[in-house]
């Protein structure tokens, strides 16, 4: 079960969180948060509506949709040109919004181009970077369908360059995102988080008791930065 695609997007949509404001606490004792989770546990277990845990760790998602084995499946935007650089599957792709839940919700990630700090060639890399974050620079990353440009009015031409999807979905979804969970240092629990987690889909281990494991431990690696 993918974080970005799935859970950090059912969580808000119930009304949960998975970090505090001041990143400091774990969301995973809110009842909201663990009724977004149970989403994925029913769709697995109670309805039959997904691949087991162990079919989505041999396959990921997004291949078995692209194989014709998934009707449905969540997918970040970037992916959008994944689908159409294939003139079969091209034909076959339908967009359409989240679920909605108790709330709209969609979680966020932005990226960044950076220099690298020992570069021998800094001024190269700046260079580059600031190309990058240009208008001509955001257009040809728009055009190319590699991903949405964050310049504002750039994000038009990247729905257009694909004009049979409705990617208009993922640019009328920054009306109601929410930011991606993070801290600083994200790594230490999310790997805690991927770890427990895993316990409850599998239906090895209760949501209930995962919750407690994973609000613990989170709340120990969080405490943790403040001290660092």
């Amino acid at each position: 079960m993918r974080a970005q695609e799935n859970y950090y997007n059912s969580i808000p949509q119930a009304g949960g969180w998975v970090i505090s404001q001041d990143r400091r606490e774990s969301g995973y004792a809110d009842p909201r948060t663990l009724e977004g989770l149970k989403l994925w546990i029913d769709m697995i277990h109670r309805y039959r509506a997904s691949p087991t845990l162990q079919q989505l760790t041999d396959t990921d998602a997004t291949q078995m949709f692209q194989a014709g084995k998934l009707a449905m499946t969540y997918e970040c935007s970037y992916n959008a040109a994944t689908f159409w650089a294939d003139p079969a599957l091209r034909r076959k792709v339908g967009v359409a919004p989240l679920p909605k839940g108790r709330h709209r919700a969609s979680v966020i990630h932005g990226l960044a181009n950076v220099v690298y700090a020992g570069t021998r060639y800094p001024g190269l890399a700046r260079e580059f970077v600031r190309f990058m974050s240009s208008r001509k620079g955001a257009l040809i990353q728009a055009e190319h369908g590699t991903a949405i440009p964050a310049r504002n009015g750039t994000q038009q031409p990247w729905a257009d360059a694909m004009p049979t999807f409705d990617l208009k979905v993922h640019l009328d979804a920054v009306e109601y995102a929410v930011p991606y969970p993070i801290s600083t240092n994200t790594a230490a629990w999310s790997h805690k988080e991927l770890q427990l987690l895993s316990r409850a889909w599998s239906g090895n281990e209760s949501l209930a008791d995962v919750s407690r494991s994973l609000t613990g431990a989170m709340n120990r690696l969080l405490a943790q930065e403040g001290t660092a």
